[in-house]
Parts: structure tokens; sequence; C-alpha cells
């Protein structure tokens, strides 16, 4: 699952965000293209790198294409891919929202399948099995030594029976059959193969964990990370602000904020009703539109768009606290969100709408079951924050940021990397 919708920095990143070691294992990862999007899958395997050669395998795709002019593009894109040679790039296009580490580290081996996306026809999966074979064995890494694969695509299922992994595991980060554009139901069969080849799987909600526990009997809860040093930046980093008299700082407006994508899963008639209910207070929002959203508009009400990672915490320096205004929807019910971490780890205390995903987040969140309890708790923050730039504030923001501390990508990649290494199923199976 996406985690954050705006644009990559135009500079690739320098250093390194963990201690250097040497890997210990093989791993074959199954994801996305590399740095199209941002993901959990690419954070982690970021963070997976010092411990893992890691050989990350391009997208086999999901959603069957269409004759689009935006598919065919990507489809040439995937052919130029293919034909390169399958090392990492030296700087892949990442995520803001990446952990230090998976912003800079790469994949040690990027493959770019020969795949046909049609996986449902069983002469496309003949075609991709036998493709898919020559292009592994032209992979030396992963003939010389044992390997671990995990899968973030439902789709891979068949590829799997070509790879003879020591240790096998399902990345579930969403209710892919709830996603638009998608089959559901050729969507839920890939799935249920899966699960019958995997050994363990990993999710990141516990609606999602209830659901594949039905079809599997080892299924581990994986909450989604933060990169706690990235965010909590905004607190200790000089940031250039236009000089103000401590006056004029106390009449300015409160700022309530979101950062992300404006699509589908956001309650925009409950924008549109906070806005009107909190006059006095300045809702910005940063992250691109998606197409055939209309948005809410009114004078308190500024969108910015996407913006570079290196003016993100300047961005979140103007909220005061932050909101996750998503709707009541069946894919919404399966999500663990990213944002809520983030704003936390900027020390920005977040009114949220009720979500399953949400419930186990230490620190100032509040939810609201109804727009009457929403738009009240946003005014109650705003009631209790105490002036900008005094202590108070400051030592407030501290206290909101220390729990994701906790809470950061390098910990869910060692839980992970505990998954794969653990092997109970062994004498159950």
């Amino acid at each position: 699952m996406n985690s954050s919708t705006l644009k990559p920095d135009s500079k690739p990143a320098e250093g390194a965000g963990s201690a250097s070691t040497s890997p210990v294992g093989q791993l074959v990862f199954f994801g996305e293209d590399w740095g199209r999007h941002p993901s959990t899958a690419q954070y982690l395997a970021g963070q997976l790198v010092n411990e893992f050669r890691v050989t990350w395998i391009n997208s086999i795709g999901l959603r069957e294409p269409s004759l689009s002019g935006s598919d065919l593009k990507r489809v040439f894109g995937k052919l130029s891919r293919a034909v390169s040679p399958s090392t990492a790039p030296a700087s892949a296009t990442t995520a803001v929202t990446a952990s230090a580490s998976a912003r800079r580290a790469q994949p040690h081996h990027l493959v770019s399948p020969w795949v046909l996306p049609w996986h449902r026809f069983a002469l496309a999966q003949t075609f991709n099995r036998e493709m898919f074979k020559r292009q592994i064995a032209r992979q030396p890494q992963l003939t010389a030594e044992p390997y671990s694969v995990i899968t973030a695509n439902p789709a891979s299922y068949y590829l799997l029976d070509t790879l003879a992994p020591e240790t096998s595991l399902y990345y579930c980060a969403d209710k892919y059959a709830h996603i638009a554009g998608l089959n559901p139901t050729l969507v839920e069969r890939f799935e249920r193969e899966l699960l019958e080849r995997v050994d363990v799987v990993a999710a990141t909600s516990m609606p999602l964990v209830d659901d594949l526990s039905k079809h599997h009997n080892n299924v581990h809860y994986l909450p989604h990370g933060v990169d706690f040093a990235r965010f909590n930046a905004t607190l200790t980093t000089d940031l250039p602000t236009t000089a103000v008299s401590a006056e004029a700082a106390a009449h300015l407006a409160p700022v309530i904020g979101f950062v992300g994508l404006l699509g589908e899963h956001i309650d925009f008639e409950l924008i549109n009703d906070c806005a009107q209910a909190l006059p006095e207070a300045q809702f910005l929002f940063v992250g691109p539109v998606e197409e055939g959203v209309s948005l809410p508009l009114g004078p308190n009400i500024e969108y910015i768009g996407a913006v570079d990672q290196s003016a993100l915490p300047e961005q979140l320096r103007r909220m005061d606290l932050c909101t996750l205004p998503y709707a009541m929807t069946q894919r919404n019910h399966y999500a663990n969100p990213t944002k809520v971490r983030e704003y936390l780890a900027a020390g920005r205390a977040v009114v949220a709408t009720r979500q399953p995903g949400l419930i186990d987040i230490e620190g100032e969140l509040i939810v609201a079951d109804s727009t009457e309890e929403y738009i009240e708790a946003l005014q109650q923050r705003i009631r209790d924050l105490p002036a900008r730039d005094s202590q108070a504030r400051r030592s407030l923001e501290t206290r909101i940021a220390m729990p994701m501390q906790n809470e950061t990508w390098l910990a869910r990649a060692t839980r992970l990397s505990q998954l794969l290494k653990q092997r109970p199923w062994i004498e159950t199976k």
C-alpha cells in the first residue's frame, strides 16, 4: 500500500541511515516497480539490505492493462527496464516518507521480469513461468546460496513454483480486492492460491490478520512504521520562517493540516463541514489530487499540491495539529494509516475518523465517530494548544513525538526478519 503521495526529492539522499554490515542471507522480494511509487514494501526492503542481499523483483502487475495512453506508456517503460541489466540503479527515485536508510539503500539486484500481465490465462502463466525461470537462472547469487522470498503481490503465486526458497512470506499491506480497477473475484483467487504456497504471512492491520487467518494458520500482525528521524526533524531543524512579533504570532489563525493524496478514501464532506464550523482556523492540504475528485472550497481552505521532500518539514512546521478525515469505506476498514505515526513523530496531535488500524497507536490521537465529535475534537485541541514558539508548546510537541521512537521502519524490518527465521511451521505443516 502506498503510504505517501508527495513528489520525491529532486536530489538523491546521501549517507547511510543504519549501521553498515555485510549481508548474511539472500532475499528475493516481489514488489512494485522500484522507485515508481513509495510503498511500505520498499521501506522495509531498504532496512533489510544490511542483513540480506536483496534481489528486488519489479512489478508483475495485478490489474490487467487497458489500451489507455498511461497504461501503454507504462508497458513500454517496463519493456525498456526488462532489457536493461539486472542490477540496482545508482540512484533510484524513492519516497519522501521512506526511512533514512530506505531512501538511500538500494536493493543489491533489480530484476524487471518479462511477464504478460494477464495472469488469469493459462497460456500467459506458462509463458511467464518460463521467462521468469530463465531470468532467475541468470542471477548467480540465487544459485550459489539459499534464499528466502517475500512477496507483496498476490499474482506472484504461480511464479513461486519456479523458485526453491528456504522460507516464503506474504506481506499483505492492503485489501487488494477492494482497490478500484481490480477484479475482486480474480484478486481473491490469486490471494488464496498464494496463501496455499507461503509459509508465513505478515499483515499490516488486525482486520487483515482476521481475514487472512481464515485461510492460513501462521498470520502475524506487522503494522506500518515511521521514519522517526525524518519527521521529528520538524521539531529539531531550524527552518527559514518569516519573522513576526509575539503579539502578531498570537493572532495567527491556527493551522489544521493534512499531508498525502486527496482521493476517494478522503471524506470531503467532513472537510467542508469542519472548515465551515471553524472559520477561525486555516485548513492546509499538502499533496496531489486524484483525478476526478471535487475539492471543497472556502476562504480558510488552502491546497499546496505535491511538494519535494525537502519542503515537507517546513509545511509540517506550519501546522498546529493534523487531521485524518478518512471516509468510512471497506478498504479503509483494512488500512493501517502511516500518516498518523508521521504526524505524531512531528509532534502534532491528530484528530481522525474511527479506523480499526488506529486502535493500538499511542499518543495524542483523538478518534471521532461523527461530524459533531470531529469538529468538537478540533476545537478542543485548538483551545488547549500553548502559544506558538513557547516553551510549553515545545515541551508538548516533544512529549507527543516520543512514543514514535519505538515505531520505526527498522523495528518493523527486524520483526519481519524474525518471521523469516522462526520456523514453527516446519513441525506443524
